[in-house]
């Protein structure tokens, strides 16, 4: 194959006696394969030789082939950078709002991204203004800024999960809340229910869990919280640790 001029490329291929030269005219959304000139493929008009045929379907397949490989590896680049886009203009529509209404909406879509630290400190910022750090009347109830970190206590490393860390924007409601959230492919799972400013929280992990737990229950009426939550019990899977967890109110 070589390059003839932009959206065009001839090719000739050679098997035994017998030669087959075609061009090759494309654009960004389609292709065509034209015949130019043959020999020893019995060519006369529009008849040619049946190998000729073959030939060509065999080049189409390969042509195919290959712009579905690249498409392929267009398409994730592609959504990653759409996706980084939408973050970054739902940043610039909120990143100067008096609103922490607008600041938590953003939080509960892009809690994760690379503005959730900014957003967290505007949050923060307006709160603080409205309330004057007032802890008369608390109420457990809003958004919390939470931090869990898992730390193993077993020789069982393969039957355990391993040291893992969580942060996260958790919206606490009265009565039963839960949630699941991940660090990779490792998922923690919370659930909390609230009674006045009494909160019991229960926390559970997909390796060392399910047949045991770790339950804390306390009082909840300031807007910092930080404990070490134990483990309910311990069952034949030998899997121990502690989850050390942080709690930070950010909304009312």
């Amino acid at each position: 194959m070589s390059t003839v001029s932009p959206g065009k490329v001839h090719g000739t291929l050679n098997v035994r006696t017998h030669q087959a030269d075609v061009d090759i005219d494309f654009t960004t959304t389609e292709y065509s394969i034209v015949y130019v000139s043959s020999r020893n493929l019995l060519s006369q008009g529009a008849r040619i030789h049946k190998a000729y045929n073959q030939w060509i379907r065999e080049l189409e397949v390969r042509i195919n082939t290959e712009l579905d490989e690249a498409a392929a590896k267009y398409q994730p680049a592609a959504s990653a950078k759409s996706a980084a886009n939408d973050e970054t203009t739902a940043w610039l529509t909120v990143k100067d709002s008096k609103n922490p209404k607008e600041l938590l909406a953003f939080m509960e879509k892009y809690g994760t991204g690379q503005y959730a630290p900014a957003a967290i400190a505007q949050l923060n910022m307006l709160l603080s203004k409205k309330d004057g750090h007032s802890q008369s009347g608390f109420s457990p109830l809003g958004s919390w800024e939470m931090s869990a970190s898992y730390t193993p206590k077993s020789q069982n490393a393969d039957r355990c999960m391993q040291l893992s860390d969580w942060q996260f924007v958790l919206v606490i409601k009265e009565g039963l809340t839960s949630e699941t959230v991940y660090n990779a492919n490792r998922p923690l799972y919370v659930y909390i229910d609230v009674e006045g400013s009494d909160l019991s929280m229960k926390l559970d992990v997909e390796k060392g869990g399910g047949e045991w737990e770790w339950t804390e229950k306390f009082k909840l009426d300031k807007r910092t919280k930080s404990f070490t939550a134990l483990p309910k019990a311990e069952t034949g899977s030998g899997c121990r640790g502690i989850i050390d967890v942080t709690m930070r109110k950010i909304s009312r």
